[in-house]
């Protein structure tokens, strides 16, 4: 099990990995974390970890339009620190640990 000490807000930087293991860079849209970080969060609600909306650029150079390259969004994300084994898709991590 990792150790996550960072706060994650809306906003934050975070690699999503897709049902494909593909990875992406990704914005936080929603942080279910009650305001504490992985570790606090384990520690309040006995071990689990919270999940996160989150958006990115696809990168099918034919899913562009007008706006530009478009971009998806996924719910429901979780914790890819603590799949097993790691980061089996459709979840994310901070950037410094992809």
């Amino acid at each position: 099990m990792s150790k996550v000490e960072r706060v994650l807000k809306d906003g934050d930087h975070v690699v999503y990995f897709d049902e494909h293991q593909e990875q992406h860079d990704a914005l936080v849209t929603r942080a279910w974390s009650d305001g504490l970080s992985v570790d606090g969060f384990r520690a309040k609600y006995d071990g689990k970890t919270f999940c996160v909306n989150l958006t990115y650029v696809i990168k099918d150079p034919d899913m562009r339009d007008t706006w530009g390259q478009q971009t998806k969004h996924e719910g429901s994300v979780t914790y890819g620190g603590d799949q097993s084994p790691a980061r089996l898709g459709r979840c994310w991590v901070l950037p410094e640990e992809a």
